[in-house]
């Protein structure tokens, strides 16, 4: 989901997800789990801060932020005889 910030010009804007916990636009998710059989959600930064406080169900699984991270090129081998 890709939305533009109000008041930035359209180069700056990056990639903006909504946080489906209050629903506000962020530019990073954290992946969680926060109940006893829950399946994964994902949460802004202060929604994962009230969501673990004191949370013994409490599970990270990483983040996605808005932009992808730039992958390095593969080396071919070479064979030695």
């Amino acid at each position: 989901m890709s939305e533009r910030l109000p008041g930035q010009p359209a180069a700056a804007n990056k990639p903006v997800r909504v946080c489906p916990q209050c629903m506000h636009p962020t530019r990073k998710l954290y992946r969680i789990k926060h109940q006893a059989l829950g399946d994964w959600d994902f949460a802004c930064a202060v929604c994962h801060a009230r969501l673990i406080e004191d949370n013994p169900h409490y599970v990270y699984g990483g983040a996605i932020s808005g932009t992808p991270r730039r992958r390095r090129a593969k080396m071919p081998r070479t064979t030695e005889s």
